[in-house]
């Protein structure tokens, strides 16, 4: 038996071409009205500023898992167990530990040996956990010395490292 439908058949093969015609215009039309929706149906517009913390919140997300594959190739690259050292080391340090952190850069070869942008990667990885730390002690993130004043962890590593901030 056939899938095919005889009465609807024989009824396509007498229509005229112009009932062809309306047909696929009312079709067309049918599928305009779904495509256009109400207004409690379309989506809400974000404001100016809803919108411009949204793009920054996504490009924060962008940066971030960049930054995470860009410190996993340095984990699988030629110095792959120093960045795990200097990771643990990092993961450990402590407000009264920093004098530790100092002793470790300065032994570290691999590190202060390395090329510019190894140095830059080792230096903000260092600074972000310091920064990290310095807020969960209630702390400002950055506190630099003044001319006369002693210098800062962070100031010893980062001519330790020869970069430039």
């Amino acid at each position: 038996m056939s899938d095919i439908d005889p009465f609807a058949q024989a009824a396509e093969e007498i229509a005229t071409a112009a009932l062809k015609a309306k047909r696929r215009a009312a079709e067309r039309r049918a599928a305009k009205v779904k495509l256009v929706r109400s207004e409690k149906d379309a989506p809400m517009k974000l404001s100016e500023q809803e919108q411009k913390l949204a793009d920054q919140s996504k490009q924060m997300r962008l940066y971030r898992a960049w930054k995470r594959s860009e410190f996993e190739a340095m984990l699988t690259g030629p110095n792959g167990t120093d960045w795990r050292v200097l990771a643990t080391n990092l993961r450990r340090l402590t407000l009264d530990h920093a004098e530790d952190l100092i002793a470790y850069v300065r032994g570290a070869r691999w590190m202060r040996e390395s090329d510019l942008r190894t140095r830059q990667a080792a230096l903000a990885l260092i600074a972000n956990r310091i920064i990290r730390l310095r807020l969960e002690n209630g702390l400002a993130p950055m506190d630099d010395s003044l001319p006369g004043e002693a210098m800062t962890a962070f100031e010893i590593i980062r001519s330790e490292l020869r970069v430039l901030t």
